[in-house]
C-alpha cells in the first residue's frame, strides 16, 4: 500500500520532507480511472438512495437538507474533476429517482362517466 504521510510524526518546527516523484506524479491506467469512477458513481447512488429515503420517511427538514447538502457538494466535486458529465448525473438521479419513487409518469384508467361529465 502506498503512504504519502511520513513513518513517524515531525515537529512543527521541522521542514517538511520532499516526497519522492513517484507518488507525486504517479500514472494512473484507464482501468484504474473506471474502476475508480464506478465506485464513485456507486457511492453517489447509494446517497441519493438514502436522500429519497430520508424524504419518504419525513425525517425533519435538517436533516433531509444536509442530506441533500452532502449530494450536492459530491456532485459538484464529480463535475468539477471532470469525472463526470452533467448528462450522466442527471440520468443517474433520473434512474435512483425512479428506483425509489417509481416512474416520473404513470398510466391513470379513468372512468368515461368521470371523465363526461
Amino acid at each position: 500500500m502506498d503512504r504519502t504521510w511520513p513513518d513517524e510524526p515531525r515537529l512543527v518546527t521541522e521542514k517538511p520532507r520532499a516526497r519522492s516523484r513517484a507518488v507525486l506524479g504517479r500514472k494512473v491506467s484507464g482501468d484504474q480511472r473506471m474502476t475508480a469512477k464506478a465506485e464513485m458513481l456507486e457511492t453517489l447512488r447509494t446517497m441519493l438512495r438514502d436522500v429519497f429515503r430520508l424524504r419518504n420517511d419525513g425525517v425533519t427538514y435538517a436533516r433531509l437538507a444536509r442530506a441533500h447538502g452532502y449530494v450536492d457538494g459530491y456532485m459538484r466535486a464529480l463535475l468539477e474533476s471532470n469525472v463526470c458529465e452533467k448528462s450522466e448525473l442527471l440520468s443517474l438521479v433520473a434512474e435512483e429517482r425512479a428506483r425509489v419513487d417509481g416512474p416520473a409518469t404513470a398510466e391513470v384508467a379513468s372512468d368515461p362517466a368521470t371523465v363526461a361529465a
